[in-house]
């Protein structure tokens, strides 16, 4: 999924100083609405469409899933604890989903956007046209000088 968001966006800026400014500007957004950096309880009413719509929330929710609901951390919780076992308090605490179902939405999710940016790519491929002059070489030379060279 981040190789085709970042060819997309290499497509979109068409020159390394705009494609880099992008890609580092989606870095920035992904990680800080990815509830990585920021809890997702802890994001504003607002923003938290840029919570479901972060690829990295879906990677995050995945491996954070398919570790802590795994039978190692079936362990009962502290009595103190709204959920019933340990692995589903460290995954409330941390506002991630805890539910054995997410693993596999966000598994899709994550393809979807791979597709959805390779798609994207593809497009902006066809219809984008580069921004600076085309600089196309025209050889002097005609059709019988190079015979005579070779």
């Amino acid at each position: 999924m981040a190789l085709s968001l970042f060819r997309f966006i290499a497509v979109v800026g068409r020159t390394q100083v705009v494609a880099n400014t992008f890609g580092t500007f989606a870095l920035l957004l992904v990680f800080v609405l990815a509830g990585f950096v920021v809890a997702k309880d802890d994001i504003q009413d607002w923003m938290i469409w840029g919570y479901y719509i972060s690829p990295m929330m879906y990677g995050q929710n995945a491996i954070a899933v398919n570790e802590f609901l795994y039978e190692r951390w079936n362990a009962t919780a502290p009595a103190n604890s709204c959920e019933s076992t340990v692995g589903k308090t460290l995954l409330k605490d941390r506002c991630l989903f805890t539910t054995e179902s997410w693993y596999w939405i966000c598994i899709i999710a994550l393809f979807t956007f791979s597709l959805l940016f390779n798609v994207l790519f593809v497009a902006a491929l066809t219809y984008l046209n580069p921004l600076g002059d085309n600089k196309a070489i025209i050889s002097d030379e005609n059709e019988d000088s190079k015979n005579k060279k070779l």
